[in-house]
């Protein structure tokens, strides 16, 4: 099991993925070193400039799995370059909330966590994940949970199961 320590700190964020924005929280900024701007309202290209070189690929993997739909909750171990210039390990998690009626996905929220404090990996991760495998639900659940990320009322989710 994974326990958060208090003294980690962590941010979140918004992202209207087809407006390519993400706000970020003023503690993103802070738990990073940065100051906060006065638009917390930044394009995808402020995060991505600070994920680590060799990080990119895993991370835009992993994104694309979920932004595809293929996994539930988008979590990746990564590094994020600090104010300071120093690396942080941190923990991505995030999960597509709207998709319109094709099934792209419109708007994405999530947390970042610093891990530079506590042990953790990617393999961990993966593991825990695994593990829990959001509780085993039924097929018939995950569609139900999919519906409603699209936005169906009560009424258009009974007729469409």
């Amino acid at each position: 099991m994974i326990y958060v320590n208090a003294d980690i700190d962590y941010g979140t964020w918004s992202w209207d993925i087809s407006n390519k924005q993400v706000t970020f929280s003023p503690n993103w900024f802070l738990s990073l070193g940065y100051s906060v701007p006065k638009n917390l309202n930044q394009s995808i290209e402020t995060w991505e400039k600070l994920i680590h070189p060799d990080d990119k690929a895993h991370v835009t993997h992993l994104l694309n799995r979920h932004l595809s739909g293929k996994t539930f909750i988008y979590q990746c171990v990564n590094r994020l370059l600090m104010k300071s210039g120093v690396y942080r390990a941190n923990l991505d998690v995030g999960i597509v909330i709207i998709r319109n009626s094709f099934g792209e996905p419109l708007r994405m929220t999530g947390v970042d966590i610093d891990l530079s404090k506590t042990k953790f990996s990617q393999q961990e991760l993966e593991n825990n994940t695994n593990q829990y495998k959001i509780n085993k639900l039924t097929s018939k659940q995950v569609e139900v949970c999919e519906l409603v990320k699209k936005g169906l009322n009560d009424l258009e989710l009974g007729d469409a199961l």
